[in-house]
């Protein structure tokens, strides 16, 4: 259930505040949560199930039920904004999966799910229970989508983004779905086809964007030639991910950064999410955020996706300077 503008803005600035302050005073606008390793496809662009992943097969792992249920009632005591729901893999092969969104409905938190689309279609109305359906389909027809992806799945997908747009139209007005077009090699010269193809169908939102590079899938690289997409990467020495953005991997690992893993906090094994978000070892990996550590360790953080996030905290840092003041 989507929050009001006003509220996220108050929240925002309370997390702006925690910032300024050094403290914790909300949890984060958004917590990342993969629910499960499964996946039906094995994109040759994908940064887990590429076939060309030296770490394949992987052990089967999923999330257990009332885990997910605990991490949903912290994030709503913490007034986290939205719970980005995904996966190793494809979310909706979660075994709980129909169990988990019926838990999510009507509380006061937003629910993006992350999905290839290519669920029975009896599973739709689960999906359409997120507010947001972000569906990655990177390919315009059937043998463009079986050499991608992996399998002859293009008409299911096809398919199943009918079904939510009219599930969409037909009372799920808060409904909004964006497809993701990963670039790559293989499709590059094909974005404008895709474009049509999914205005067609009657999506939100068209979204390219290029791959994340790997040892294993650098052979389906393409450089992106300027004004494919527009990009919101920026050079920024400062991270706010500890108070704004949060990974909570499968494993129990709690991470700042889907672009640099790297940046691992602790564990939560055994442990609340809500405890470890107030503790102290969190506060320092902030902190080390803060004061540009991050930026000075890790090449990728030249070129982060969530620049222009961290520069609307400055300012609102700055606004509140203006009537209050800390240390």
């Amino acid at each position: 259930m989507r929050i009001s503008d006003q509220e996220k803005q108050r929240r925002f600035m309370l997390r702006a505040a925690s910032v300024r302050d050094k403290k914790v005073y909300i949890g984060p606008e958004i917590l990342y949560l993969p629910v499960t390793n499964r996946c039906n496809l094995s994109c040759q662009f994908c940064w887990f199930y590429s076939p060309d992943n030296p770490a394949q097969p992987y052990a089967q792992k999923d999330m257990p039920l009332e885990r997910v249920q605990q991490i949903i009632r912290d994030c709503v005591a913490l007034k986290v904004d939205s719970l980005e729901i995904s996966g190793d893999g494809e979310p909706t092969l979660y075994p709980y999966f129909s169990e988990m969104m019926d838990f999510f409905e009507e509380k006061p938190i937003a629910i993006t799910l992350f999905t290839n689309g290519t669920f029975p279609s009896a599973m739709s109305t689960d999906v359409a229970k997120a507010d947001d359906v972000i569906i990655n389909l990177s390919a315009v027809d059937r043998d463009g989508y079986h050499q991608l992806h992996g399998k002859d799945l293009f008409d299911r997908a096809i398919d199943n983004i009918r079904q939510l747009v009219r599930l969409r139209d037909t009372g799920r007005s808060s409904l909004r779905i964006k497809v993701i077009y990963v670039i790559n090699r293989m499709n590059y010269q094909q974005i404008d086809v895709a474009r049509r193809l999914t205005q067609g169908l009657g999506v939100d939102t068209f979204v390219p964007t290029v791959m994340n590079e790997y040892a294993w899938n650098r052979n389906v690289r393409v450089d992106v030639a300027p004004g494919i997409f527009s990009g919101e990467g920026g050079i920024s020495e400062v991270c706010f991910n500890g108070w704004f953005y949060t990974i909570l991997d499968l494993d129990g690992k709690i991470r700042l950064c889907f672009q640099v893993p790297n940046i691992e906090v602790l564990n939560i094994t055994g442990k609340s999410f809500s405890e470890v978000w107030s503790s102290d070892a969190f506060m320092q990996a902030r902190l080390a955020g803060k004061h540009g550590q991050w930026s000075k360790k890790f090449k990728d953080c030249q070129a982060c996706v969530r620049f222009r996030q961290n520069m609307n905290v400055v300012k609102a840092i700055y606004r509140l300077k203006q009537y209050c003041s800390a240390d």
